[in-house]
């Protein structure tokens, strides 16, 4: 078996995509200054609290259940861009988290950006695996037109991926709007 029909190459591939971009982005965010061109928003001043910010909590939770549901189904058009979406996707995600988390640090610490991340942080499970699926399909569609040795893709496994994926969204965005952010 080819190493590139094996969806397990591709989950490493992204996972060492998402570590190596959030190091490199969480460095940036500790040794920030003041004067930084790599600045957050307002929202990590020094000991501010995210729930000031929020006045309804169901909007907020339609507002993040959206934005992580569109970043799941965004990772799957890897099979159009024959898995270059999910890697810009990785890149993205990986560098913002980074630079917030290493930020947020720098200005409240290392036990308030754990209470505050940790509770709802099972979402970058449904994240990394479905760029990986993304990135594995868009290739193998790819191969499968160039290799003799052609590899079914069960599409109904991808599918039943993605509503885990999203049933696991689902509760991350529950858990960060109504968990973490009254911490």
């Amino acid at each position: 078996m080819n190493i590139f029909q094996k969806r397990s190459t591709f989950i490493y591939v992204i996972l060492i995509l998402y570590v190596c971009t959030f190091c490199f982005f969480f460095n940036v965010g500790v040794h920030s200054d003041g004067n930084s061109s790599f600045q957050t928003n307002s929202l990590i001043d020094k000991g501010g609290s995210f729930t000031t910010y929020i006045q309804d909590q169901e909007g907020m939770f339609i507002y993040i259940l959206k934005n992580n549901i569109k970043s799941v189904i965004l990772n799957y058009t890897g099979l159009v861009t024959f898995g270059f979406y999910p890697i810009l996707s990785t890149f993205k995600n990986g560098g913002f988290f980074g630079l917030v988390f290493g930020t947020s640090i720098e200005a409240n610490g290392v036990q308030y950006c754990i209470a505050h991340t940790l509770p709802h942080s099972f979402e970058l499970i449904p994240f990394i695996l479905s760029a990986a699926d993304g990135m594995f399909l868009g290739i193998n569609i790819v191969l499968n037109f160039f290799l003799s040795d052609k590899k079914e893709i069960e599409w109904i496994v991808f599918l039943k991926r993605l509503c885990l994926y999203l049933i696991l969204i689902i509760l991350a965005a529950f858990c960060e709007v109504f968990i973490s952010m009254k911490l």
